[in-house]
Parts: structure tokens; C-alpha cells; sequence
């Protein structure tokens, strides 16, 4: 019997990819995550593969852990690292370096019997990559796999290889439209409840983008980014603000969508109404600088804060500036639906147990094989109907293999010239 949502994409995948390839028994998966229901189906696909539970380490994210799938990881006897809270907001990133070097401890503990092993990395925003302890690396081959383009970018300088699920043209072209409905549909039960006048966007990539165009018909909508390029694609309604002060000064409900810190300690100098500031990004970087000024103790670094200077007017930042998509349910997005995803990092697992017996400890970022990514979508397009759904390219576009090498990032190998490849780099 199944524990968790029964994925019949992730159980075509297994069973194609065991006519050309195993795992050893020395194999340890290592794992950060966002601990929802498909993501259960991914290890559970993982163990029916072959995969061991106590060869198998996770810890989740504290803003999106569903408590429910935590406790099935344990009930299959996965090694679960529970995620750290503090009273301290704007702490979260310190919070989950703990969490990983939580891991990597246990990680070595089960190394003290002195077996050889290799290790599978798979993660999400890099910070298990980036924590891997100095011995491990010197002593065993690991390959990471990252689902998330910052974790790329933390990890620019490993030494790890590192397969770019991030980077792949599937991850890229499929998965905003699914994440952005997402966001929509919590940025609608907020717009309801706190009916704000006027609305600010900041970051006008793919969500940002979903946003603008979605709320301009309806409500007031101004939008900064610091790429004017992107302005050529805004509806006519939409009103662009020359920085993020002035966004903030002229809007109630400002969202942020950039990845990054948005905010600024000035802003209190323009209170001029109550704001709402909402992030729709990973982590709680988008309200840092502000998040940072509150200084009362919190029950958990993912509650509502307000900020209040004196004023008639207050700041509140909602869900400590965590993501509004993530409420800690079992899904954020259709499982239909994000288990193209899920097997999309499956697909990465697989790719690094095919190639990690050649690997070297050094320094390279590996594109997902195209044909397994052709694969998944094959598949995954018997299980869903995506006719709401806009995409930048056409289907048959995105079934071509051609297609998906040139829109993915990354070096394409194959296990039999890992090593090749790696000398070609580095001598």
C-alpha cells in the first residue's frame, strides 16, 4: 500500500529507467526539501527503486512542512531532520544551515563503519550542497543534484559536480505557469480580505508577471523592476514606478517577486497609509532589511509581524515574509500537475547514479539529460490537461530533444565520458 500520492508518472519512470540501471548498496541520498505529499511519492519511487530508508537523510523547509508527511517519512524509517524555529524573525536562513549541518552530522555518524559509499545530493535552494563537511568531500564521490536556480548560484564555486534540474528547459517553460497559479489564488483570498486600494509589484519575472497581468483589470496596479526591458510586455494600465521607495510610498499591498531584498529601512519615512508587504519568493529575503528592525520575540520566525514607528500608521509583513504559497497543506499546487517536477528531480537522481561511479570531486555544472526530460513530458502529458495553461513554446517544441539541449543549462554527458569531460575542464 501506497503512503503517499500514488504518482503513476514517477512509477513509469522507475520502471523504465531499471532496464539499464541499478543502485549499489553503498548509495546514501541526502536531501532537502519541501516536505509535501508528492514529495513523499518521490521517496517512496525512490525506495521501490532500491533505495534503503536509513540510507536515506531529509530535512524539510519550516514554512512549508506539512506535519502529516513528516510523520509518513518516519513511519518508512527515513532518517527525518525535524526544521528549526526561532523567536527571532528574519532568522531563517540560519535556521536551515542548522538544519543541515544536522544532517550532514547524521550523515556521519552513519559513515563511522568505515564502508565505502557515494552520495546522491538532492536539493533545494543549495544549502545542503554548500554545508557538505570538508572530510566527506575528500573521501567520497558525490554528485548533487539542485532543483532551484539560487542554489545554483550558491553553488557556483562547489566541489561537486552538480546536475541543474534548476536550469533544465522543462523546469523553466512548464513550471512557472503552475507555480504562478498558485500564487495567484492565495494573492486573491488576500486581496479580498484586506480590499487595498492600490497594488505594488516588484520583480517582473515569471511570477511577477502572472500577478501584474492577472490583478490589472480589476485593481490599481503599479510595478518596479530594475530592468526596464521588461516594460515592453506590460499592460497599458499597469503604472511603472521609477524605484521601489516610490512603489512603496503609492501602494497598500506590495508584493514581492524578485529573489531578493526589496526592502529598505527608508521606507518608514514614507508611511503614509498601512502596508501589507507579501513575498512571493523562497525563504524570507524579499522584507529582510525591515523584517531585521522588529525587535519583540515571535512565536515562530513564520508568524504575521507589524511594524509600528511611532505612527499612525503600521508595516505588516505577512507569514514572517515567507512565501504566501505555502500554508503548510499537503500541496501548494495540483499533484496531477507538480509531479512533472518530481519527476523531473527523480530524472536527476537517476542521471547521478548512472555517472557517479566516474565522478570526480570537482567543480561542474551537468545539464539533465534531454532525452530523459523528453521522457517525463511524454508521460506526464497522459495524466494531465494543460489547455488553461499558456506556455512561451509550443508542445511539440518541448518533445524535441534538440529543443530541450538548447533550452537547457548546463554540459550534456553521458556516464561513459564522465571522466572525459571532467579532464577536458580541469587539465
Amino acid at each position: 500500500m501506497k503512503y503517499f500520492f500514488h504518482s503513476e508518472l514517477l512509477d513509469i519512470l522507475a520502471s523504465n529507467e531499471k532496464q539499464t540501471n541499478t543502485i549499489k548498496d553503498n548509495t546514501l541520498l541526502v536531501s532537502v526539501q519541501h516536505l509535501l505529499e508528492t514529495t513523499g511519492s518521490l521517496f517512496e519511487t525512490l525506495i521501490a527503486f532500491g533505495f534503503k530508508p536509513h540510507d536515506i537523510f531529509v530535512t524539510g523547509k519550516l514554512y512549508s512542512n506539512n506535519k502529516t508527511v513528516v510523520a509518513k517519512l518516519k513511519d518508512l524509517k527515513i532518517n527525518v531532520v525535524e526544521s528549526s524555529d526561532s523567536n527571532e524573525v528574519g532568522d531563517y536562513y540560519n535556521l536551515l544551515r542548522l538544519d543541515c549541518e544536522k544532517v550532514w552530522a547524521l550523515v556521519l555518524e552513519k559513515l563511522q563503519d568505515g564502508k565505502d559509499v557515494q552520495i546522491i545530493v538532492l536539493d533545494d535552494g543549495g544549502m545542503l550542497l554548500r554545508t557538505i563537511p570538508n572530510n566527506i568531500i575528500a573521501r567520497y564521490k558525490i554528485i548533487g543534484v539542485e532543483q532551484t536556480t539560487s542554489g545554483v548560484v550558491l553553488n557556483r564555486s562547489s566541489r561537486v559536480p552538480i546536475i541543474s534540474v534548476a536550469e533544465c528547459a522543462l523546469k523553466k517553460i512548464i513550471e512557472p505557469s503552475f507555480i504562478s497559479q498558485a500564487v495567484l489564488l492565495k494573492a486573491r483570498q488576500l486581496l479580498f480580505n484586506y480590499r487595498p486600494d492600490n497594488i505594488g509589484v516588484i520583480g517582473f519575472g515569471n511570477i511577477g508577471r502572472a500577478l501584474v497581468k492577472d490583478l490589472c483589470s480589476q485593481y490599481t496596479v503599479h510595478i518596479y523592476d530594475i530592468d526596464i526591458e521588461k516594460y515592453k510586455e506590460l499592460p497599458q494600465s499597469v503604472i511603472i514606478s521609477s524605484s521601489a521607495d516610490e512603489l512603496f510610498k503609492n501602494c497598500d499591498m506590495i508584493f514581492g517577486a524578485t529573489g531578493t531584498d526589496v526592502s529598505s529601512v527608508t521606507w518608514i519615512n514614507n508611511l503614509n497609509s498601512n502596508k501589507i508587504l507579501v513575498s512571493v519568493s523562497s525563504g524570507d529575503k524579499e522584507f529582510l532589511s525591515l523584517l531585521r528592525l522588529h525587535r519583540k520575540r515571535v512565536a515562530s520566525v513564520t508568524d504575521t509581524i507589524v511594524l509600528n514607528f511611532d505612527s499612525q500608521f503600521n508595516i505588516s509583513i505577512l507569514q514572517g515574509g515567507m512565501p504566501i504559497n505555502f500554508d503548510k497543506g499537503t500541496h501548494s499546487v495540483l499533484p496531477e500537475f507538480i509531479q512533472i517536477t518530481r519527476g523531473l528531480l527523480l530524472a536527476g537522481v537517476f542521471q547521478a547514479l548512472e555517472i557517479i561511479e566516474k565522478a570526480q570531486n570537482q567543480n561542474a555544472l551537468i545539464m539533465l539529460d534531454p532525452d530523459r526530460q523528453v521522457f517525463v513530458i511524454k508521460n506526464w502529458l497522459n495524466f494531465v490537461n494543460i489547455s488553461k495553461f499558456a506556455f512561451p513554446f509550443q508542445l511539440k517544441e518541448m518533445l524535441n530533444p534538440d529543443f530541450i539541449k538548447t533550452h537547457s543549462g548546463g554540459i550534456k554527458i553521458k556516464s561513459n565520458n564522465f571522466l572525459s569531460f571532467l579532464l577536458s575542464i580541469f587539465l
